[in-house]
């Protein structure tokens, strides 16, 4: 009897909708986890939120960088595409390297700073 006593209380309390008391020191500790889950959270949306605008400033570099190395290499492609690469190697020799032919004799204007 002792054990159908115990189950129609348990059913009872069901059925009217009592509730068990419940441990003050624990839902307070479930309390704060759940503050602290939050806080966490909160903290990591923001952080995601600053990589994300750090990437996509680093991205708008790289794109930037990409266009200028793109001109360059169209430029590298049309000098490849020339017929005449001598013509091409005596400019870069004489602008760049400062070359001049065996009899050439070449005058630099030292009055200027």
């Amino acid at each position: 009897m002792n054990e159908a006593n115990r189950i129609d209380k348990k059913r009872r309390a069901k059925l009217l909708g009592e509730k068990k008391k419940s441990n003050p020191v624990l839902s307070l500790i479930m309390h704060l986890a759940a503050v602290a889950f939050v806080i966490y959270c909160a903290m990591s949306f923001i952080g995601t939120k600053a990589e994300t605008a750090d990437r996509r400033h680093e991205l708008v570099a790289l794109n930037e960088q990409a266009a200028v190395l793109e001109v360059e290499n169209e430029e590298y492609q049309a000098i490849l595409s020339e017929d005449d690469e001598r013509a091409y190697m005596e400019r870069i020799a004489i602008d760049t390297l400062g070359y001049a032919y065996p009899n050439e004799r070449r005058f630099y204007d030292t009055t200027r700073n």
